[in-house]
């Protein structure tokens, strides 16, 4: 595998790309694209979900829930 690196930055309608793959947000007092760009610089999530999304719809056909948290203080995250 090859990794070229690019800077990346998440657009409000990259997250609306997002919502569509079924992924909620939750955990943020602030907007996801903002909260994500500050705490997370040039994370392209939605190639990352995009796969797990593919991924998880073989597994089962049952209804999945997916959630993206992001965790606010002193110590940020994303699960």
């Amino acid at each position: 595998m090859v990794f070229t690196p690019y800077t990346h930055t998440i657009p409000t309608s990259e997250i609306k790309n997002i919502e569509d793959l079924g992924f909620t947000f939750e955990g943020s007092s602030t907007p996801p694209a903002p909260s994500i760009n500050t705490n997370f610089p040039n994370f392209d999530l939605l190639s990352i979900l995009d796969t797990i999304n593919t991924d998880l719809a073989r597994t089962t056909g049952l209804k999945l829930y997916k959630i993206v948290f992001l965790e606010e203080g002193d110590s940020v995250g994303l699960r």
